[in-house]
């Protein structure tokens, strides 16, 4: 398994209102994985950015999303 730092737009499941940006670690095998596993306790998630997370600090930016605008979805 890999550790994975990732900024996103979003919110707590069953939250009312706007998104706002999040920073999570979490551990997948691969980049989709981690990205489901938000999913777990965020919902409307639009990833902004993965970085692969190790001792020593981000070592590789392995994926970036152009800027949108931060309501979610309705």
């Amino acid at each position: 398994m890999k550790t994975y730092r990732i900024n996103f737009y979003g919110r707590p499941n069953g939250a009312i209102g706007i998104c706002w940006g999040h920073t999570e670690t979490v551990q997948a095998l691969t980049e989709e994985g981690a990205v489901v596993r938000l999913y777990e306790r965020f919902e409307h998630v639009r990833v902004q950015h993965i970085t692969i997370a190790t001792d020593a600090g981000p070592v590789s930016v392995t994926h970036h999303a152009p800027a949108e605008s931060k309501e979610c979805a309705r």
